[in-house]
């Protein structure tokens, strides 16, 4: 009885994480932020406006690469990307438009000045 029960539940723990596996959302770009400022940066994905998801935290005077799904960078469409500083006398950033393109490696430098920020992206092609 106890093997069976045992069984069962090895069972259930391997169905559960197939589930989970492609209930995924695979990446489509990606976005480096190079954060020269001494302030930790919160990064957030804005479509028409609106903020969409968190991607994470940038630290001061650090890089991260962050993952975007299709849903954080639909086709035919145009992204911001905001940097949101909680310190008191930090600045939140807003990135220039951006058309989305699949495969596209986007490249954000915020700099130590606030008003001094480039985003570039580059595309890879996939044929």
């Amino acid at each position: 009885m106890k093997a069976l029960f045992a069984a069962l539940f090895l069972l259930v723990g391997a169905c559960a994480s197939v589930m989970h596996t492609s209930e995924e959302t695979p990446a489509v770009s990606l976005l480096t932020v190079h954060n020269q400022r001494s302030e930790d940066e919160t990064i957030y994905v804005m479509h028409d406006g609106y903020k969409g998801r968190r991607l994470g935290t940038v630290s001061g005077l650090n890089s991260a690469t962050f993952v975007l799904t299709q849903l954080d960078v639909p086709l035919q469409a145009t992204v911001q990307f905001l940097a949101a500083s909680f310190k008191r006398d930090g600045h939140s950033v807003l990135s220039d438009p951006v058309v989305v393109q699949r495969g596209a490696t986007y490249d954000w430098k915020l700099f130590a000045t606030p008003g001094h920020e480039v985003i570039t992206a580059s595309y890879h092609s996939t044929h």
